[in-house]
């Protein structure tokens, strides 16, 4: 393993990314849930849409996070991956 700050924003980055696909399955069962309730056609509330654009708008971040873990895991012990870099404290992830 690199050294504590690479992890650390590659943690920071997958948490990131937690967030993003968790809002993402919130607003499908919200969807969902309102064409139930409103018995209204499939995909009424435009869910699967919603999918398509946010998998377009995710997969640029997730294979960054997945190419900076593999480049965390693959260094050398005391090697820092990321020089002098903090995670932002605020914001998505921009790996």
């Amino acid at each position: 393993m690199a050294v504590e700050n690479d992890y650390n924003a590659l943690v920071y980055y997958l948490n990131e990314l937690t967030e993003q696909l968790v809002e993402v399955a919130d607003d499908v069962e919200r969807g969902l849930l309102d064409e139930k309730r409103n018995e209204l056609e499939p995909n009424a509330t435009k869910w699967v849409n919603l999918i398509a654009e946010q998998a377009l708008r995710l997969s640029g971040p997730i294979e960054s996070v997945g190419r900076m873990a593999e480049m965390v895991l693959r260094s050398q012990p005391g090697d820092a991956v990321f020089k002098d870099q903090r995670p932002p404290r605020s914001g998505r992830a921009a790996a």
